[in-house]
């Protein structure tokens, strides 16, 4: 039975390939496009690592009924037996509602009859009041209603049913932006990969592998080092290589300043580890000895573009950057093994005729690999893109012939 409940973030593809990659295509039930309900206590839900989640819950229960009328009577009979339970002090009660039928103002009608409710049994209750039927992280994080004393409850429609769930944490967006944006090396021109993506990269990766200082995760296209600082925080060990001795520099200092940031959670490597982890070297050509256990990372994602280029310019640009992938990944073929898997984030482009794909996609099997597909997620629809964005970043999870 389904004992946790995931809320999936922007692009909930991505969310539910990174959940089945990690639990299994048996343990998860996706409900709708947005949630997944999971098969797993909560207090083995590596959460903080899931970068395509927002939110996970602790199932309560389900009910047979979708009538807010019968759902507000429940909760008034029902919040009073769990708040009892809770620590001293002020109870502070969010609601956040998902595909059912009721407006604004009659959710917030209901957290005045729950605080009502609670009251009456003698405990002092806030509520936090709904601007819209979902509760946002910040609000969450504000009144600290994953905390001691405080209780998000969720309520999602799933068909002629609804689950209620209680949220048990939010992703840390203070310390995403702080790993993101504080880093003291980085640059726009060779992009910046956001730490969720990164962490959904390696979770494809590695699937269900368990997190161990002995398991390697190399990223060939290091970069200013984001998928090595964010394997790092998940326990693995990491290796980086990059074509550009600049783009080394940047990754030693950003993997350097994480070590030196555990008042901010952010644990990092011994810096006196980090030079013999990183080289300088030609992903179509480097020789990686050894050879890791996994590969994640962002490959060359070629010209970037603020709008669509003529037709000419994006041939051409889609050309080289094929010629550098199938090189990286006969490079890769020549040095590994029947079943070694890596997600490669590479390039999709965007045009008024449609999404490009890397003509390299077309001939893996040649090239000695499987594509990995998932039961719940179209592998169509595992491309991370923001609305406007001419370059998007397809993921691909490659298993070695």
């Amino acid at each position: 039975m389904s004992q946790s409940v995931l809320v999936l973030g922007r692009q909930p593809a991505l969310g539910i390939a990174e959940a089945e990659s990690l639990f299994g295509a048996d343990k998860i039930t996706p409900i709708g496009s947005q949630f997944v309900l999971l098969d797993a206590r909560i207090q083995d839900v590596p959460f903080s690592r899931l970068g395509g989640s927002t939110r996970v819950a602790k199932l309560l229960t389900f009910l047979p009924y979708t009538d807010w009328e019968k759902i507000e009577k429940y909760l008034a009979e029902e919040l009073p037996k769990h708040t009892c339970c809770l620590p001293e002090g002020k109870i502070r009660l969010g609601l956040s509602v998902y595909n059912l039928s009721v407006n604004i103002r009659r959710l917030n009608a209901t957290g005045l009859t729950l605080k009502k409710a609670v009251k009456a049994d003698g405990r002092s209750v806030r509520v936090v009041p709904n601007k819209e039927h979902e509760l946002n992280t910040a609000q969450v994080i504000h009144n600290q209603l994953t905390g001691p004393t405080g209780m998000e409850l969720l309520l999602i429609r799933d068909g002629e049913r609804t689950v209620l769930a209680q949220t048990t944490a939010v992703q840390d967006i203070e310390a995403y932006a702080a790993r993101d944006q504080a880093r003291p090396a980085r640059d726009a021109r060779v992009g910046m990969l956001p730490p969720k993506l990164a962490q959904i990269i390696i979770n494809l990766s590695t699937g269900n592998q368990p997190v161990s200082m002995d398991t390697e995760i190399l990223d060939p296209f290091c970069g200013t080092g984001v998928v090595l600082q964010e394997a790092d925080l998940m326990g693995f060990r990491v290796e980086g290589s990059d074509l550009e001795e600049r783009m080394i520099d940047y990754s030693h200092d950003n993997l350097v300043w994480l070590s030196q940031k555990p008042e901010s959670g952010l644990h990092g490597l011994n810096p006196d580890q980090i030079m013999c982890q990183l080289s300088v070297g030609d992903a179509t050509t480097f020789n990686w000895k050894p050879v890791p256990n996994f590969i994640a990372c962002e490959t060359y994602l070629g010209q970037p573009f603020s709008t669509e280029p003529n037709p000419e310019k994006l041939k051409q640009v889609m050309s080289d950057v094929d010629t550098i992938h199938r090189k990286f990944l006969q490079n890769v073929a020549r040095q590994t093994e029947s079943g070694f898997r890596m997600c490669i984030a590479v390039p999709a482009w965007f045009t008024k005729s449609g999404v490009r794909h890397l003509k390299t996609l077309d001939s893996l099997e040649e090239l000695g690999y499987n594509r990995v597909s998932f039961v719940h997620s179209d592998t169509r629809d595992l491309i991370y893109h923001r609305e406007n964005q001419v370059v998007g970043r397809e993921l691909v999870i490659l298993i070695r012939k």
